[in-house]
């Protein structure tokens, strides 16, 4: 089972279409194509950041007359520590632009975690998410 943080936008829209599903923990897509990771999900500083981080590996690497084979040793540590904060890179982003965290549910895929969610919270027609009385919460809690 996967664990996702749910984040809200700044303005709710209505039918929860500003609602974001963050995975908890590493992300293999980050870790083989960290640059069009972070460009993909618009995380503008993580790429300057990422394309720094792979210049200055390949920089000090031909400063201090490293082989290759170390350069690509130093290269890997980078892309897997940057594989397990990924996801931490985009809630913060997320934070900096003013989402809030809202809940955090577990499913099978995203598709079982927002089941999940909208069993534990109603949606009103103006987008505002309230928890449903525990009376009608599944017992699967």
């Amino acid at each position: 089972m996967r664990i996702y943080s749910v984040y809200r936008g700044p303005t709710p829209k209505p039918n929860g279409d500003d609602l974001n599903f963050v995975s908890e923990g590493f992300s293999w897509i980050a870790f083989l194509l960290p640059l069009i990771w972070a460009l993909y999900h618009r995380l503008w500083l993580v790429a300057i950041s990422v394309l720094i981080v792979i210049a200055g590996v390949g920089y000090l690497a031909a400063a201090f007359g490293l082989t290759a084979s170390m350069e690509n040793a130093i290269y890997l540590a980078v892309v897997i520590v940057f594989g397990f904060e990924a996801n931490n890179l985009r809630r913060w982003t997320m934070w900096r632009r003013g989402w809030r965290q809202v809940a955090i549910v577990g499913g099978r895929d995203i598709g079982a975690a927002e089941r999940r969610l909208f069993d534990l919270f109603a949606l009103t027609p103006t987008g505002t998410l309230i928890p449903r009385s525990e009376s009608q919460w599944p017992n699967s809690i």
